[in-house]
């Protein structure tokens, strides 16, 4: 039969206990840090959330901003129109020669 030192099991005992000591150490540190990256993800998520959020709002102001512009466009570039034809009206009565008054403004294309 084999016979081990004493002295040999007690230090080999001893360096298995340190080993799971700074096993457990380092497993600790790494489920802190797991942690700590959870929670900075968790934080980046609700930041991202709040800048989409803003962003949506903007981007339905804009949105809301630019109908409003294209209906006011709408109506200059219809104005436009009539005013163009009502000078082409005036011009022709001019050159004919008529007498006043002028023809009326047109109110349709």
């Amino acid at each position: 039969m084999i016979q081990i030192d004493p002295t040999l099991l007690t230090a080999g005992a001893a360096g298995i206990t340190a080993l799971g000591t700074v096993a457990g150490v380092f497993i600790g540190r790494r489920k802190d840090r797991e942690s700590a990256n959870v929670e900075a993800r968790r934080v980046d998520t609700e930041d991202w959330r709040a800048v989409t959020d803003a962003l949506r709002t903007d981007l339905t102001a804009a949105r809301e901003e630019n109908a409003l512009t294209r209906g006011r466009v709408d109506v200059v570039e219809r104005e436009r129109a009539l005013d163009a034809a009502w000078i082409v009206l005036l011009r022709d009565h001019i050159y004919r020669g008529s007498p006043p008054p002028p023809p009326a403004r047109p109110t349709s294309l």
